[in-house]
């Protein structure tokens, strides 16, 4: 084959190649090749999988730790001084009750679109708040019982990780309610949007 019949295959090649794209992306100005031109649900929260696995990952391991604590060695009489228990699971149970509540709601109807109803806005608003409020006690409260239960008592650094551990499960739980609310409120891959 010939160096020129070579390069016109090439040229076809490339042609048919940006015709396709071109097809695919359905000719958006400046729109890229990253595959088609919707973004399923599951690709868009994927970063709120891994927030939200983040978040309990962090609890789950001061509960771990708790549980198979042990007392030190240098005094092997005298037992652990505290262990995670029920009213350290609260908060987060409060966070992601809240994060649930939060990111359930219709988007169309907190913008009042399409709905005739007023009162499905005023419901939706309403519920948007329980879901705040549920998420803000949540970390109030793993504040709370950080503060009350292992810093005013204070417990050496290893036992006051399951406070720090609480607080940081429901601040991350927090973001990864933001990070699904923007995946959800997302038109296309390409509008990211803050509305409430």
């Amino acid at each position: 084959m010939s160096v020129l019949k070579k390069k016109q295959v090439e040229e076809k090649c490339i042609e048919e190649i940006t015709t396709y794209r071109a097809h695919i992306l359905g000719d958006r100005p400046g729109a890229q090749s990253v595959g088609a031109g919707s973004t399923s649900i599951v690709q868009k929260s994927k970063g709120f999988v891994e927030v939200f696995a983040l978040a309990n990952w962090t609890f789950l391991d001061a509960a771990i730790l708790s549980a198979h604590a042990h007392p030190p060695y240098e005094d092997s009489q005298i037992p652990p001084p505290v262990h995670v228990q029920f009213v350290d699971w609260v908060p987060g149970i409060c966070s992601l009750l809240g994060m649930l509540i939060i990111n359930l709601i219709d988007k169309d109807r907190i913008r009042g679109d399409d709905y005739g109803d007023s009162t499905a806005v005023w419901r939706a608003h309403l519920f948007l708040f329980i879901g705040s409020a549920f998420m803000a006690g949540g970390l109030a409260g793993s504040v709370s019982l950080l503060v009350l239960k292992y810093v005013m008592m204070d417990y050496p650094e290893q036992y006051t990780y399951y406070g720090y551990a609480n607080v940081s499960q429901n601040v991350v739980l927090m973001l990864s309610a933001v990070v699904l609310w923007i995946a959800q409120s997302a038109q296309t891959e390409y509008d990211y949007s803050l509305t409430f």
